[in-house]
């Protein structure tokens, strides 16, 4: 009696290890393009950096020389607005967005001049991962190195509903977890 209890403790423990190497797969296949999009550092940085800003850009053509900026490739994007989101409920669920491959049409070329409207930037001591968002176009592309795609419908009226909101929604703090 003894040994068939044993059996359906080992039963249960293969079948929980086969269980979580099924999920670590699925995971780590619904971000593959994300990760070679984004670059390894950046995703991880997407993922889990805790400092998080959002910016409302201008339009390229009204630029004021005086005005904060935000720079992209040989552009100088002006800052409308900007709001530190760190503590933003619902946050994660934007970062996993940017991060699953279902959010992208990879096989679209992106537009040659986008307008950019938002940015979300990622900071953690000197480094920083900064997503511009064209949600016109819809697209978006990372600052540092200038890449861009485009943006599923789905994906796009998601952010065209989520950005706005994060520069007038009242952040507050993040619960302590002991």
């Amino acid at each position: 009696m003894n040994s068939r209890g044993n059996y359906a403790v080992a039963g249960m423990l293969a079948l929980g290890l086969a269980m979580a190497s099924f999920a670590w797969w699925w995971n780590l296949g619904r971000g593959s393009q994300c990760v070679q999009f984004w670059g390894p550092q950046a995703a991880k940085s997407i993922r889990v950096t805790p400092h998080v800003v959002v910016y409302e850009l201008a339009p390229r053509v009204s630029v004021d020389s005086a005005a904060e900026t935000l720079k992209f490739g040989s552009e100088s994007l002006a800052i409308l607005r900007q709001k530190e989101i760190t503590g933003l409920r619902g946050l994660i669920h934007a970062r996993n967005s940017l991060l699953e491959d279902a959010s992208f049409r990879w096989e679209s070329p992106p537009p040659a001049t986008p307008h950019w409207q938002y940015a979300l930037q990622w900071t953690a001591g000197r480094d920083s991962v900064t997503v511009l968002f064209a949600l016109d176009a819809p697209c978006v592309a990372q600052a540092e190195t200038q890449k861009t795609v485009v943006l599923t419908d789905f994906a796009a009226q998601a952010w065209r509903k989520v950005l706005p909101r994060y520069l007038d929604e009242e952040v507050l703090p993040a619960p302590h977890v002991p």
